[in-house]
């Protein structure tokens, strides 16, 4: 398909309203090939610079390179061509620094170079050398050269900040990191305390902050805080391939704080990864922190060979292997990368450090990372610090508070309660208090949810103690929703994986539903009030797959639809509307007209939003014929005859076709008063009058809105009709009466 300049351009805004991912990379990938052909070399220079910072973010810096240079020959062709994107361009050097340093085939001097260029430009420009230094720091850094590091980190710290600076929060988790490294912890953990206490939008804060700072936490004896830093950060980190190093911090932390299991799950859900990392750096240190974690793993249970699954990305089934041998393999490879890496820097420096985590010893006996964690064995902790810093870990020693954490996150009631449905349990009266084990699980369904979870957390370590895992996962999901009603969402996230991971390990008979589903769609509404969409909807797939396999489309209509309610929220419209479509088409298979109507006209909007007007009412229309299948003269399809038509209505006035919107609405308001459907004419009415005021006739918006106000069966809504007919009011000159509406209508005007 062939696409003119105008449509290549609409194309790559649309990718740049999509989050980073293949679909996107895709689409610009698109545009570039397409501008290319074309000639069109402004296209080709916004596209390319659109796709290195999208490669960054999903995990293939190698190919930000490459995007990178071409730009950067282009400028350097034709600077006056590209002056106003030389900001941007000069940002992406520092992508370019830190991708050459995560590949040992790169010679150090090639990035030495680029660094030199980089200041150069920098110093052309009248830029502060603040980033400059801090790239500097962290070369010296990442060979050994602590005194050079130690050199630059003062100049960085003394230079002034600028716009071409790393953002407010990722500038002092650079510096926190290297604080942590030289074993200065309460200096870390003060700049910490600075970005976690303010509100960013870097898609890298605060998850990158509470990674760095869960040593220094533990080894500061702040473990409540270590043990929320490790779960806040990890829940954003787990689904980000470029986040496999930061994954590996992860892995190592729960190996050496006493929580094998929870690091062997870890290695589980990410070794697959192996096969796509992002660079050789990110390689080794997983593969270095799981062969850590499986080594301890398998020493809890030397009775018991731990098995893993090993997946393939070549469509091969996943391989059955040990954990000693498959940690064997893990350590051959990461010290392999890290003798390429010091024979290109010249220091023995990244060996000392990958060798530092494979011999790892507990940091602390052990750090209770879930509130029904119990510790069944122990773990001796190490008296004698280690020699020297490295960028995992540095000494820690047995001094340190090792008493269990009994805090939890701090939340607000939610807003609504969730009640799936849990049976029944047989513990009785808990010691606790009056409360037995079954009041428990109807309390934590209720507003009185944080009344049950004492009872719960009891039930769940009794009934672990007891070798009881089914009850123990029933009581289990029975204080995640506590959790999540009381308002403690992290601690609902963890609890609930728990329990997931538990349905996991249980076989499924065939075309039976797993009962996982049950447990993913808790972690969806847990993960939707953390803030954590993609996670949400990740649990949403899952759940239609599961659906899908046992030929329930009805149950996979519902995922998508869920999923696509979260993505449109998000302004990610163009994947909401192919969420939407499917939803629509599973309804279709199932017979279920009335949700395939939703679907598809929730569809139309998501199209119109992302694609332009006449995708959306090419979508609608495809509503409507859906719509003509069914009995004209039944009142639910009456209805949705009137709906359809104030959905395209509402298209059309937002497209400003404010004639067809003002009688389409009109119709809407002749069905629904037929119905006796009030609340939808006044939806109604307010859309009409919206669409008159807007077409320059407000005594006619003047008295749609007046009659609505009469016919209002909901009082909330009435501000929002008030407010249109302040408007309607003044568009006629009547400033005076404007003023006056809102108290005649029993509301105070808002400043």
């Amino acid at each position: 398909m062939s696409y003119s300049e105008g449509q290549l351009w609409q194309l790559l805004d649309q990718a740049r309203n999509m989050a980073f991912g293949p679909g996107q990379i895709a689409l610009i990938e698109r545009v570039i090939a397409h501008a290319d052909a074309q000639h069109l070399t402004d296209l080709s220079f916004v596209a390319r610079m659109d796709a290195t910072g999208s490669y960054v973010n999903i995990g293939e810096p190698t190919k930000a390179l490459v995007t990178f240079a071409w730009c950067v020959s282009e400028f350097d062709r034709n600077p006056t061509r590209y002056e106003s994107l030389y900001p941007d361009l000069l940002w992406q050097f520092k992508y370019a620094v830190g991708t050459l340093t995560s590949s040992p085939e790169v010679p150090l001097d090639r990035t030495y170079e680029v660094l030199d260029d980089m200041e150069r430009r920098w110093q052309e420009t009248g830029h502060s050398l603040h980033a400059v230094y801090s790239q500097r720091h962290r070369i010296a850094r990442h060979i050994g050269d602590f005194d050079t590091a130690a050199h630059y980190y003062d100049l960085w710290c003394a230079a002034p900040r600028d716009e071409l600076s790393d953002c407010g929060g990722c500038d002092p988790e650079m510096k926190a990191y290297w604080l942590k490294l030289i074993g200065r912890d309460e200096e870390a953990i003060a700049i910490g305390s600075n970005v976690l206490s303010g509100e960013w939008t870097c898609t890298r804060q605060p998850q990158d902050m509470l990674a760095t700072l869960m040593v220094p936490y533990v080894r500061t004896g702040r473990l409540e805080q270590a043990r929320d830093a490790h779960r806040r950060a990890y829940l954003a980190h787990r689904s980000r391939l470029a986040d496999l190093a930061e994954i590996a911090h992860h892995i190592e932390f729960c190996a050496r704080t006493g929580n094998e299991a929870r690091a062997l799950e870890m290695v589980e859900r990410h070794l697959g990864w192996l096969d796509r990392s992002p660079s050789p750096w990110d390689t080794m240190m997983f593969a270095a922190s799981a062969a850590l974690a499986l080594r301890r793993a398998q020493a809890r249970r030397p009775d018991d060979e731990i098995t893993l699954l090993r997946p393939h990305n070549d469509g091969q089934p996943p391989e059955p292997i040990s954990a000693t041998t498959l940690a064997a393999q893990l350590e051959a490879q990461a010290t392999e990368i890290s003798a390429r890496f010091d024979r290109r820097n010249g220091t023995d420096h990244v060996g000392r450090q990958v060798r530092a985590i494979l011999d790892g010893e507990p940091w602390i006996d052990y750090l209770p990372l879930s509130p029904t964690a119990r510790r069944t064995t122990a773990v001796s902790t190490p008296d004698t610090p280690s020699t020297g810093p490295t960028e995992s870990t540095s000494g820690f020693s047995s001094g340190t508070d090792t008493s269990p954490v009994s805090g939890h996150s701090s939340g607000g009631k939610t807003a609504d309660v969730f009640a799936k449905t849990v049976g029944p349990g047989a513990l009785g009266a808990s010691p606790s208090g009056g409360i037995t084990y079954d009041q428990a699980v109807e309390l934590a369904q209720t507003e009185r949810a944080a009344e049950a979870v004492d009872v719960l957390v009891e039930a769940v370590a009794d009934r672990t103690a007891r070798g009881d895992e089914a009850g123990a996962a029933d009581a289990r999901y029975a204080l995640a929703i506590a959790y999540l009603n009381s308002g403690r969402f992290l601690d609902a996230a963890t609890v609930a994986e728990e329990e997931l991971a538990y349905r996991l390990r249980t076989p499924t008979a065939p075309g039976e539903l797993s009962p996982a589903v049950t447990t993913r769609r808790l972690l969806t509404a847990t993960y939707r009030r953390l803030g954590m969409p993609d996670e949400a909807i990740e649990q949403l797939d899952a759940s239609a797959e599961e659906y899908r396999r046992v030929d329930d489309h009805v149950g996979v209509g519902r995922m998508n639809e869920e999923a696509a309610d979260i993505l449109a929220g998000l302004d990610r419209d163009e994947e909401a509307a192919a969420r939407y479509l499917i939803a629509a088409e599973e309804y279709a298979r199932q017979d279920l007209p009335f949700d395939e109507l939703r679907a598809r006209r929730r569809h139309a909007f998501a199209l119109a939003y992302a694609q332009g007007l006449e995708r959306g009412l090419a979508a609608m229309a495809d509503a409507a014929a859906a719509l003509a299948r069914l009995p004209a003269d039944e009142e639910p399809v009456r209805w949705e005859q009137a709906k359809h038509k104030y959905d395209e209505g509402m298209l059309l006035w937002r497209a400003g076709e404010l004639g067809r919107a003002v009688d389409l609405a009109a119709d809407a308001i002749s069905i629904w008063l037929a119905i006796g459907e009030m609340r939808g004419v006044c939806e109604a009415r307010a859309l009409r009058g919206k669409a008159l005021l807007d077409d320059g006739r407000p005594a006619e918006a003047e008295a749609e809105i007046r009659q609505a106000l009469i016919d209002l069966p909901d009082p909330r809504r009435r501000p929002i009709l008030v407010e249109i007919l302040d408007e309607t009011l003044r568009a006629q000159g009547r400033d005076a009466e404007a003023d006056a509406c809102w108290a005649e209508y029993g509301l105070i005007r808002p400043e």
